[in-house]
């Protein structure tokens, strides 16, 4: 059994300005989806990225495009949530 749900992130951009973005594009039930690749555009699989920490374009991908937490993206690329967290503010992202 699945539906489709819809995802309202609510971020603010760097001059506190609400932000609101919808995603209706996923689907919440059985069918399990966490073998498939994560895309990024010039970059190929973030599984193929020797360091994807030091990429802006991974982490900005993950937090905007994907919609994922902090400690989502921690757990995906394999790290501590403190590591992603400190990068994520080196390239001003999710301020």
């Amino acid at each position: 059994m699945s539906m489709d749900r819809n995802i309202r992130k609510v971020t603010r951009t760097r001059k506190g300005q609400k932000r609101i973005n919808y995603r209706s594009d996923q689907e919440v039930g059985d069918d399990d989806d966490d073998d498939d690749p994560i895309e990024i555009e010039g970059l190929g699989d973030i599984h193929d990225i020797e360091e994807p920490l030091k990429e802006p374009e991974v982490l900005r991908t993950l937090y905007y495009d994907y919609g994922m937490s902090k400690p989502e993206i921690a757990d995906e690329l394999d790290v501590s949530k403190t590591a992603v967290s400190m990068q994520m503010g080196k390239f001003e992202i999710g301020l």
